[in-house]
This record gives C-alpha cells, sequence and structure tokens, in this order.
C-alpha cells in the first residue's frame, strides 16, 4: 500500500512540475535601461527555462551601453532560441535596439519598421570631447563588428551603423543581410523561420514547431520597475543632486538630522545607479547605512531618523534578498561581501564610539556641576516646556525649569540644573 502511495505521488509531482511547450514573450517598449537588463536576464535564465523560444519585441530608441552589454551576454548564453522582433509596423530598433537585434539567433522585422543609427551619445545630450567620443565609438563599433561575426551579419553596415549613424527600413536590412526575415505577424513569423538551423550553446539546432505554441508573456517585477526608473537619467541625476545639497545642507546646519540622513541614503542610490557598486554591494550599503541612523536615533530620540532609517534597511533587504531562486538566496557572494562588513563594520563602531563620546559623555571636566550657568542654543521650538538644546558640542535633551516660559528655536537659555541626562534651563532674557 505504501508503495502505491509513493508511486501516486511521484506520478502527480511530475504532472505538477511538468509544464507545457510555451513561448515565451518579452516586450522591450521604451529606454534600455538597467531594469530592463535585470527583466531579461530574469526570464531567460529563471522563469523560462522550459520555453521552447523566447521572443523579445522591440521598439527602442536605445538605452546605455552596459545595461545593453548585460542583455547580449545574456543572449549569446542563453541555451534556449532568442528571437529579436521589431514590431509593431511603425516601430525602430534604434541605437541600443540595434545590438538586441543582431545579436538574437533570429533577427526579425515587421513592415514599416527601421534600425541602426548606433552611433553613441552622452546620456546627458552633450559633447564627448574628442578623444572620449573616438574611444566610445570605436569600443561600440567592434561589439558591432563581434556580433556580426558571431551571427553571421553584414559586418560592414553595422560598422557604419556606429562611426556613420547609418539606418535602414525592414527591405533594407533583409538584403543587406542584416536580418533574417521580414514578417507580418507572430504566425508569419513562425512559419518562415520553421527549419531553419542556428547555433546554441556552440550546437547546432533546428528550429520547428512553434506556429501552434501559445505565446506566454511575461512583465517586469517590482524591483526591475523601480530601477528602470530610478536609471532614468534625469531621474538619475536629481538623486545625485538631492544627495549632495542634502549632505552640504547638514554640513552648514548641523543637527537639522533631515537633510543629511535624506543625503546619505540618496548617494548610496547614486552609486548603484551610476554602476560604480554592484546591485548587492549597494543594498549592504542600505542596510548598514539605516544602522546607524536607528542606533544614532537611540541618543537623539528623533522619530524621522529612525523613520529613514528603517526604510534604508527595508530598500536594502528588498534588493539583497533574491526570492526568485530557493530558498531565497542572499545575491551577494560571500568572498566579496567580508572585506565590505569589515570595513563598514569599522565605520559603524567609530561613529557609535563618536555618538556615545559627544551625546552621552561629554561631560566637562568638573562633572554635572560644571554645567551649571553655561549658556546653550534651542535646537527647537520647545512644547509642554521641553526640547532639544546644543551644548559645549553635543545636543541635548532639555526641560523649562518655568513651563510657562515660550522659548523658540536658536533661542538662547542657560543651564539651572540637571535630571539625569536631562538639563533643566531657563532663559537668559528673563534672569
Amino acid at each position: 500500500m505504501l508503495k502505491f502511495l509513493r508511486i501516486c505521488l511521484l506520478f502527480f509531482s511530475f504532472i505538477l512540475v511538468s509544464e507545457s511547450p510555451y513561448i515565451a514573450a518579452i516586450n522591450i517598449r521604451g529606454p534600455i535601461l538597467m531594469g530592463t537588463a535585470l527583466f531579461i536576464d530574469r526570464v531567460i535564465n529563471l522563469e523560462a527555462k522550459n520555453a521552447k523560444a523566447i521572443i523579445i519585441y522591440l521598439d527602442t530608441p536605445g538605452g546605455d551601453l552596459l545595461s545593453t552589454q548585460k542583455i547580449i551576454q545574456t543572449f549569446l548564453n542563453s541555451k534556449i532560441p532568442i528571437i529579436s522582433y521589431v514590431s509593431p509596423a511603425g516601430a525602430t530598433a534604434a541605437s541600443a535596439g540595434l545590438f538586441i537585434l543582431i545579436s538574437a539567433n533570429i533577427a526579425a522585422m515587421a513592415p514599416g519598421t527601421s534600425t541602426g543609427a548606433a552611433t553613441p551619445v552622452p546620456s546627458t545630450g552633450g559633447d564627448l570631447g574628442k578623444d572620449m567620443r573616438n574611444k566610445v565609438v570605436e569600443i561600440t563599433s567592434t561589439i558591432g563588428r563581434a556580433l556580426s561575426e558571431e551571427r553571421g551579419r553584414n559586418i560592414e553596415w553595422v560598422k557604419k551603423a556606429v562611426e556613420e549613424a547609418k539606418a535602414a527600413t525592414a527591405q533594407e536590412a533583409l538584403e543587406l543581410k542584416i536580418i533574417d526575415v521580414i514578417a507580418n505577424s507572430e504566425a508569419d513569423l513562425f512559419e518562415k523561420i520553421e527549419g531553419k538551423e542556428i547555433s546554441l550553446a556552440g550546437e547546432k539546432v533546428t528550429i520547428s514547431g512553434l506556429k501552434n505554441l501559445p505565446i506566454k508573456t511575461f512583465e517586469m517585477n517590482l524591483k526591475e520597475q523601480i530601477l528602470e526608473v530610478l536609471s532614468n537619467p534625469t531621474v538619475a541625476m536629481l538623486i545625485a543632486t538631492i544627495g549632495t545639497v542634502g549632505i552640504i545642507i547638514e554640513l552648514y546646519n548641523p543637527g537639522l538630522i533631515v537633510p543629511g540622513a535624506l543625503g546619505v541614503i540618496c548617494l548610496v542610490i547614486s552609486l548603484v545607479i551610476n554602476r560604480t557598486v554592484t546591485i548587492s554591494f549597494g543594498a549592504g550599503l542600505l542596510i548598514l547605512t539605516g544602522l546607524i541612523m536607528v542606533i544614532i536615533d537611540i541618543f537623539l530620540n528623533s522619530f524621522i531618523l529612525v523613520s529613514l532609517g528603517a526604510l534604508a534597511i527595508l530598500g536594502g533587504l528588498f534588493y539583497l534578498i533574491n526570492p526568485d531562486v530557493p530558498p531565497f538566496e542572499v545575491s551577494v557572494q560571500l568572498s566579496s561581501l567580508i572585506p565590505v562588513v569589515l570595513v563598514l563594520g569599522i565605520i559603524l563602531v567609530w561613529v557609535i564610539q563618536g555618538v556615545i563620546r559627544s551625546l552621552k559623555l561629554n561631560y566637562p571636566s568638573g562633572g554635572k556641576e560644571a554645567l551649571l550657568d553655561l549658556t546653550c542654543s534651542a535646537l527647537t521650538d520647545f512644547e509642554d516646556g521641553k526640547g532639544k538644546v546644543f551644548l559645549n558640542g553635543s545636543y541635548w535633551q532639555a526641560r523649562l525649569k518655568n513651563p510657562a516660559q515660550r522659548v523658540t528655536k536658536n533661542a538662547i537659555l542657560k543651564v539651572v540644573g540637571t535630571e539625569g541626562l536631562t538639563l533643566i534651563v531657563e532663559k537668559v532674557e528673563d534672569n
């Protein structure tokens, strides 16, 4: 009986995990940015492992080179046939879109579409300068030539598309041997490529049986959508600006807290967007930044700082943990994480020690009695006779000896007593 149950269990498990053949579909409608590259990599390497083919619908003005290179690498190492299809009529695969088109196993275009004009330009629209432009154009041209050699495309035309911004219609692209086929629809496309032989992972594979398969469309997840928005050049510049300005404001106005905390978080995000650090590394930095903010808030009692710290920690965990790979693997290598943890751990200890020294242990040499009659400034408006003051380079909680007094920010106060770590103060002008 137990043997029979085991057989039944294995049988039903096989039915559950098995999946009918299908064609995976990905839509690239807009600029090619960091989120797009992660999206395509996830679908090809994780989500669509059982797909018989993957079709990429293209309608893009281009995008950043690093994201494009990531997509190209994913295409070239895919064990599933990749079909790039510029569609519908009127669509274009310009600039970076050309590389995505020609790097696929099958390059197809709908009538009335176009491709080319792959000369690199700065995302800000400025001038690269002669030497830098020559370097960028040369490396981009080399990428195009290498792809053309690998996929059997027209090397000379692809070179001109990069160096001279040449473009072509669907019909011209077919005649120039840039693409493999012109198709009016998916059904027409699958029929025309039936029996075509391609190279896949170093082996010859014949495409067949796609015409009657269902098409399963994949969409970006929340992580990829957020990165897509943040990596937009305009948004990326805004984030970097907010980060820089926030820190400058905090340096000129110590104790405001919000500008400095927000500035640090924005700069960490900016490091990731500009690929100065990897996403995993940036996520770790966000978590560490959040922890530092939460620890500092223990001494400042600032609801804003602990809130920003908690958001930073959650944001870091959101991108550090990869739920697409069971069982919720952390997408960072231990060998790269250890030195980061050590360095940032030292910084964290140093910051905590500094906070404790300045906020809790920074009494004058005479002890608490030496605080008496010293003057300080109010950091906030006092409410219900309580507020924060700045004294001897430290932040203190304070309460008024006479709660009826009205104290506003920057008011000058005198220390008349202490109560634990709380100063008892009164307004100087009322003495």
